[in-house]
C-alpha cells in the first residue's frame, strides 16, 4: 500500500471518471459535489468534498477524475483533463488534521460564548438528567464542548416527552404515532434528527420506568461517535468503580484497576504493558498471533496514566502483588472478592466483547490468540471504534 504513495499523478491507477451533477459551497469554503459516472442515470453516484481553498470555476457537466486513495480517501482531481491538486498522503493527513484543529478552536469558542445558557439549561433539568451529564463530564474532560448541547437537547426534549405522556406505556404509544402526531401531542423543537428523536423517545421511557436508568444509560451521540469518546463507560466498568468510589485507591491501583477491566489483560501481561503516545501497548505473552494490539484508553484512564508518566506504569508490580492488591481493594470497599479476581474480569471483559462482535476470530484477537488477516472488515471497524489498534508483527 505504502507504494503508491510515491507514485505520480500519471502513473497512480487508483482513479475513478465522473461527471459533476451539481456543486455546493459550504460555510467553510469547502465545496461539495455530487458526481456520477457518465452514462448512469441521474441521482446514482457519489458525493465527494474537495478541500478549503480549492480555487475553481466548476459547473455541472464537467468532467472530473478523482484519485481516492484506499488509506486517506479524497487526494487528488482533474477537471476536464486540467489537475486541481494531488497530494501525497502525507500532505493529506496533515490536511485533516489542520482542520480538524479548526474545528475543534472554533467548537471550544463557541462553547464559551454559550456557556451561561448551557449552565442554566443544565441546571433546569430533572435530578437525574442533571447527574446523567455529571457522569459524561467527569469521563470525558472535553464533554462540555464538544457533546454536551447535543445531549443538553436531547435530554430536554425528553422531559418535553415524558412530562406530555405520563407513563412508560403511554411512551411506547407515542413512539408508534405519525410525525404529525407526535408533534401534536408533545410541543417538540424542530430540527429533530432520527438519532436525537429516538434518544429522546427512550430516555423519556426510562425516566417515567427506572430513573436510574437515566443516569446510567449510554450517551445521545455515542452511538455514532462510540461510548467510551463521548464520556460513557461499559456498563461493568461503571459498575466496579461505583463499587470501590468510597475508597482511597490512588492514581496507580486505580489505573491498574481500569486497564483490566478496559483491557481484559492477563495478568502476566500487566507488569510489561507500555503507554506511550496516549496508547496502551499489550504485549503477547503468549507469542500465539503474532499481532501488536495497541488501546486507547478512556479519557479518565488516559488521565491516570499522564499523571503516572510514559513507560510501564506498572513494572514494579507481579502476577502475586497484583491479584494481592485487588484482593485487598475488595475488602476495603466490602464487596465479594470474586468480582475483581483477574480470572473473573477478563471473563467479564470477553462477556460484553463478544455481545457486540459478529465472530469469535475478534474477541480471541482482543485476547492476544488470533492472526489479524482472517478477520471480518466490519469487526475491525467495531474493534477501531472501541479504541484497538493493531500491527501485524514482522
Amino acid at each position: 500500500m505504502e507504494k503508491d504513495d510515491s507514485l505520480s499523478r500519471h502513473e497512480n491507477p487508483n482513479f475513478e471518471d465522473f461527471v459533476i451533477e451539481k456543486v455546493y459551497h459550504s460555510e467553510e469554503d469547502s465545496i461539495g459535489l455530487s458526481v456520477r459516472r457518465r452514462g448512469d442515470p441521474e441521482g446514482v453516484g457519489k458525493l465527494f468534498t474537495l478541500p478549503v481553498g480549492t480555487e475553481t470555476e466548476l459547473c455541472e457537466g464537467d468532467d472530473i477524475r478523482i484519485y481516492d486513495d484506499p488509506e486517506v480517501g479524497l487526494r487528488g482531481a482533474d477537471v476536464n483533463g486540467e489537475n486541481l491538486f494531488y497530494w501525497s498522503r502525507e500532505e493529506k493527513r496533515r490536511y485533516v488534521d489542520r482542520q480538524a484543529k479548526k474545528r475543534r478552536n472554533k467548537e471550544r469558542q463557541k462553547f464559551e460564548e454559550n456557556r451561561e445558557e448551557l449552565d442554566t439549561r443544565y441546571g433546569a433539568l430533572p435530578k437525574v438528567f442533571r447527574e446523567r451529564i455529571d457522569r459524561f463530564r467527569r469521563n470525558n474532560p472535553d464533554f462540555r464542548w464538544m457533546f454536551e448541547d447535543y445531549e443538553l437537547f436531547v435530554c430536554e426534549e425528553a422531559v418535553k416527552i415524558a412530562e406530555a405522556m405520563e407513563t412508560p406505556e403511554a411512551v411506547e404509544e407515542f413512539r408508534e404515532m405519525s410525525i404529525d402526531e407526535q408533534y401534536e401531542a408533545v410541543d417538540l423543537e424542530d430540527g429533530h434528527s432520527g438519532n436525537t428523536f429516538s434518544m429522546a423517545t427512550m430516555l423519556a421511557y426510562w425516566y417515567l420506568k427506572d430513573p436510574e436508568s437515566v443516569v446510567k444509560g449510554y450517551g445521545a451521540l455515542a452511538p455514532l461517535v462510540g461510548s467510551k469518546k463521548y464520556g460513557g463507560e461499559p456498563g461493568r466498568v461503571q459498575e466496579t468503580m461505583v463499587l470501590l468510589e468510597d475508597v482511597e485507591l490512588g492514581s496507580e491501583t486505580e489505573a491498574l484497576i481500569r486497564t483490566m477491566l478496559e483491557t481484559g489483560c492477563r495478568t502476566a501481561e500487566v507488569p510489561k504493558i507500555e503507554y506511550c503516545d496516549g496508547e496502551l501497548y499489550i504485549p503477547d505473552v503468549k507469542g500465539l498471533a503474532g499481532v501488536k494490539r495497541f488501546y486507547e484508553p478512556s479519557p479518565v484512564l488516559k488521565e491516570l496514566l499522564d499523571v503516572l508518566g510514559e513507560g510501564k506504569p506498572f513494572s514494579d508490580l507481579t502476577v502475586r502483588s497484583v491479584h494481592r492488591k485487588l484482593s485487598m481493594v475488595a475488602e476495603e470497599a466490602g464487596m465479594d472478592r470474586q468480582k475483581l479476581k483477574p480470572r473473573n474480569i477478563r471473563k467479564d471483559f470477553v462477556s460484553e466483547l463478544a455481545e457486540d462482535l459478529e465472530g469469535p476470530e475478534a474477541v480471541h484477537l482482543v485476547q492476544g490468540h488470533h492472526d489479524i488477516r482472517p478477520m471480518r472488515s466490519g469487526d475491525l471497524r467495531k474493534l477501531a471504534k472501541m479504541g484497538w489498534r493493531f500491527e501485524v508483527e514482522e
